[in-house]
């Protein structure tokens, strides 16, 4: 059985950030500050790659909810700050 991923908790704020075009180190930056999870680019695009090979996507309502969750607290980045 394959070990599931330190990052799949957070797939759908992955998912998010890629869709904005974010890069993968940047991915990884924001991750690293907001969960103080020690992760590489490699990691983010091999989680990615097997969710979408898996057919995998988190539905509207996941991304909506996690915008809510997003308030820009401590520990907590606001992701529109980073608006591209």
């Amino acid at each position: 059985m394959p070990r599931k991923s330190i990052l799949a908790p957070y797939y759908n704020e992955i998912f998010f950030l890629r869709k904005k075009q974010y890069s993968l180190t940047d991915i990884t930056h924001i991750i690293d500050l907001k969960y103080d999870i020690i992760s590489s680019p490699s990691m983010i695009k091999n989680l990615l790659d097997v969710r979408d090979k898996r057919g995998i996507k988190p539905s509207q309502k996941d991304i909506i909810n996690l915008l809510k969750k997003d308030n820009g607290e401590e520990k907590n980045i606001n992701i529109n700050r980073y608006e591209k």
